[in-house]
Parts: structure tokens; sequence; C-alpha cells
């Protein structure tokens, strides 16, 4: 998953335990979510529809239906973390509809900036 990086920790200390707790849940769920969807292929998830999905998952938690086992905290957790990824560009290669969005930034941006220029 790509995941594998040596981490310094102080056992110690359990603070130090805090980060590597949260990349084993998302790990674990990522690697469930492979037996389903195409390695990767979040990345291509508009970061809103993440943030419905986690929604979804946070539902599901409140309010469980008998039979389900699914660990919907951590999934809406990793949802979570996959938007924001996708917002702080960590998501690897930019994708199209990324693209579109930042050049649709930028134009808004600009015409803000020329406005402001106009009016002062």
């Amino acid at each position: 998953m790509g995941l594998q990086k040596h981490i310094d920790l102080d056992v110690t200390n359990s603070q130090d335990l805090w980060p590597y707790a949260v990349i084993n849940i998302i790990q674990r769920v990522m690697e469930k979510g492979e037996h389903n969807h195409p390695h990767g292929s979040w990345k291509d998830i508009e970061r809103e529809e993440h943030i419905d999905r986690a929604s979804d998952h946070l539902n599901a938690y409140l309010f469980p239906q008998t039979g389900d086992k699914e660990d919907h905290l951590a999934h809406a957790f990793t949802r979570i973390m996959m938007a924001l990824a996708i917002r702080d560009g960590l998501a690897g290669e930019e994708t199209e509809f990324e693209k579109r969005r930042r050049l649709a930034d930028e134009r808004v941006a600009k015409s803000r900036a020329a406005k402001e220029d106009a009016h002062a």
C-alpha cells in the first residue's frame, strides 16, 4: 500500500504512539477497500464525495443496523483523511477535476484582484 516507512517511536511515551495508531487505522481500512476498489482509485473521487461518504459512515456508526460489522468510525476517519489529502495536494498526481478546480480558482482570484485594483 505504500505506507511502509521507518517510524522512530519512543514507546515509553504514549504520545509517540499516536501517529502510528492513526496510520494503522487508515492502513487497515485501505487494505480492506482494495478488495472492492482498484488500488489508488480514491484519488479520483472528488473531495466532497469523500466527505459525503464519511457522513454516511458516521450515520451508520451512530445508528447501527443489526448484523453490520463494518467499523464505520474507522471508515469515516479514513474518508476524511482522503479528503484532506486531496485538498492539500498530497494524493499524488493532480486529477483532471482538481486541475479544472485549481484553474477556476485561479481565474476567480485573478478577477477579484483586478476588481480590487480598479476600486483602489
